[in-house]
């Protein structure tokens, strides 16, 4: 267990690091325009932060995220997954929960068509409180041993009311 939290706190310290100031924070949602002097440049592949393995034996396949905007408390935000495999699976089941944060949707399912391309699948959460929070992804394909992550998300207070 102290494994899987300091794990989880480096993440979390890392995604920290990763964040700028409150001005390059606020990157727009999904289909809103975004407020003059806050866009920032889509991160790269090479950002993505490997989620933490909870189960036992050999994934059925490796997951990293990336959260491209700091979450805020009350603002959704997306969290971009991205899903390798060492070969092709047509049918990969993926279940997402959060025991205090909004993830939306909580399932869906996908298909890696080339062992070693990424597959993405985006999530959008929303947190209700700040502080460190943690989203559980599960990831199943046909007879194979359900795969099972954690994912470190820090989220911001709320910026005062008025500026």
């Amino acid at each position: 267990m102290n494994t899987r939290v300091a794990a989880i706190a480096a993440a979390a310290f890392v995604l920290a690091a990763c964040n700028k100031g409150p001005d390059e924070a606020a990157a727009p949602a999904s289909g809103s325009k975004p407020a003059a002097g806050s866009q920032r440049a889509p991160a790269a592949a090479g950002d993505a932060v490997a989620a933490v393995l909870q189960s036992q034996g050999t994934p059925i396949a490796t997951l990293s995220y990336l959260i491209e905007t700091r979450p805020v408390v009350g603002q959704p935000f997306a969290l971009k997954l991205l899903v390798t495999a060492g070969q092709p699976l047509p049918t990969l089941q993926l279940a997402a929960e959060s025991p205090t944060l909004i993830v939306a949707p909580a399932s869906g399912t996908l298909a890696i068509e080339a062992a070693g391309t990424p597959v993405t699948h985006e999530l959008i959460v929303t947190a209700p409180k700040d502080g460190l929070a943690e989203v559980v992804v599960k990831l199943k394909a046909s007879d194979e041993p359900e795969t099972v992550y954690a994912l470190a998300v820090l989220v911001s207070p709320a910026a005062p009311a008025g500026g």
